[in-house]
């Protein structure tokens, strides 16, 4: 087994955030092709940020694995009332990005670190895709992978 720290990263991440501090609209505000390390240089204390991020590690010489990680980030200075609304945003997000194998809530770059994640991952067995979600809730709309809500 190779050490977590073999892990590459592939793939331009999308990093969603909402508008503003009283805005429930997400929008793409970035993408790129850095992996972890470049989610975090976007990520910003003061608002509530969805990522979804492509993980490529090797269990062995012979083997390469990819899974995707959904990334929940909730700064340190965003209000109470925009983390309460965050478990229906993020649900609103998993019903766009349904095919990852974690999920990942940070609060401080920190927790967003390479190891703990591809061991997490290494965890993580194959499992069939799961059903197609229920239509949204009556006010919300789905459009072109970005959840608005109206």
């Amino acid at each position: 087994m190779l050490p977590p720290s073999s892990a590459e990263y592939s793939h331009p991440p999308p990093f969603h955030s909402q508008q503003g501090p009283r805005s429930d609209k997400l929008t793409l505000t970035a993408t790129g092709a850095g992996g972890l390390t470049e989610l975090k240089e976007h990520l910003d204390d003061a608002r509530a940020s969805f990522g979804y991020v492509r993980v490529s590690y090797a269990n062995d010489k012979e083997s390469q694995r990819e899974k995707f990680v959904l990334v929940v980030w909730i700064g340190s200075g965003v209000k109470v009332m925009r983390k309460a609304k965050i478990s229906v945003h993020a649900a609103d997000v998993k019903t766009v990005l349904r095919t990852f194998s974690i999920e990942v809530a940070a609060k401080d770059k920190d927790d967003l670190e390479e190891e703990p994640i591809v061991v997490r991952l290494r965890k993580v067995r194959s499992r069939p895709p799961p059903p197609p979600p229920p239509p949204p809730p009556p006010g919300v709309s789905v459009r072109r992978m970005c959840v608005v809500r109206e």
